[in-house]
């Protein structure tokens, strides 16, 4: 099973079981868009993301303005 899944615009790639960095190892400029939270965001970065889509992390939260707080903070660990 998968951690995150991402799409070059020519393949599709996963990120956080096999390989965490299939992005740089591919060398195209990507963004991740579905699954992205609290315990992926550094994943999807690590795996040399440009962008981190985390619409419903933040948006189906009880306290989205924390939501995003922690996201921000997962991202400096």
């Amino acid at each position: 099973m998968c951690g995150v899944w991402w799409s070059s615009g020519v393949a599709w790639w996963c990120v956080g079981r096999r390989r965490g960095d299939d992005g740089k190892i591919a060398g195209v400029p990507f963004s991740v868009a579905g699954g992205v939270k609290v315990d992926t965001i550094a994943a999807v970065r690590d795996a040399g993301a440009d962008v981190a889509v985390a619409g419903g992390a933040i948006y189906s939260a009880e306290d989205p303005a924390a939501a995003a707080k922690a996201l921000k903070d997962a991202l400096t660990k």
